[in-house]
């Protein structure tokens, strides 16, 4: 694992510098070490079977901060949303995310 990923929601912030209001902007919760996973078939039919188009599948150590309520993560400087996280609740466990690519109009 030698890549970075933030996670974290969408909020409302404020610009320091022009005092702007701005919803919807990501906010980081926190930041894991990461790595790209590579699906098999049978999960690559699945997934279409189902018409969901993956952008980025990683891998991280499990861990309980990845849940529904840190559903956006920043990786190679992309905001994508979390569809799916499949854990494992194991020691020394890794936990499997599947993200798309955020709508547009989200500002990053």
């Amino acid at each position: 694992m030698r890549e970075r990923v933030t996670f974290g929601t969408l909020g409302t912030y404020l610009d320091p510098e022009t005092h702007q209001l701005f919803n919807n902007k990501f906010k980081p919760v926190f930041t894991v070490w990461c790595g790209p996973y590579t699906q098999t078939q049978s999960q690559i039919q699945t997934a279409l079977g189902l018409k969901i188009e993956l952008d980025a599948v990683i891998v991280i150590r499990h861990t309980k901060k990845v849940n529904s309520e840190n559903v956006f993560a920043k990786y190679r400087g992309k905001l994508y949303k979390v569809l799916s996280i499949n854990s494992d609740e194991r020691l020394n466990a890794f936990d499997i995310i599947s993200m798309v690519k955020a709508p547009k109009d989200l500002p990053e």
